[in-house]
């Protein structure tokens, strides 16, 4: 996740220089189960707007496994709202 800026906004075309766009989505992560996706730009989390990525790593953070989040996107030039259940962070192995 990246802040969007003006240089960001300029590159993917958005009518704003706000919120925080999804680099990327790893296949099968708790995030592409939620449905989120690359490019999606993220306006809200929990009702509460989204100006850091920081601020969403932190929020998260301090959710549990099995609570429910909700996003408000801005995808393909409108607004989309999805909800679902935090997942299991992802085990590493060395």
């Amino acid at each position: 996740m990246r802040n969007v800026d003006e240089k960001i906004a300029s590159y993917l075309d958005l009518p704003f220089a706000e919120g925080i766009v999804v680099v990327d989505v790893v296949k099968d992560s708790p995030s592409d189960k939620i449905g989120l996706k690359k490019y999606d730009i993220i306006k809200k989390v929990n009702g509460k707007n989204a100006t850091k990525s920081s601020e969403i790593q932190k929020k998260v953070s301090e959710m549990k496994p099995g609570d429910e989040i909700y996003f408000e996107i801005f995808r393909n030039g409108k607004n989309v709202n999805i909800k679902g259940k935090l997942g299991e962070k992802p085990q590493t192995t060395d």
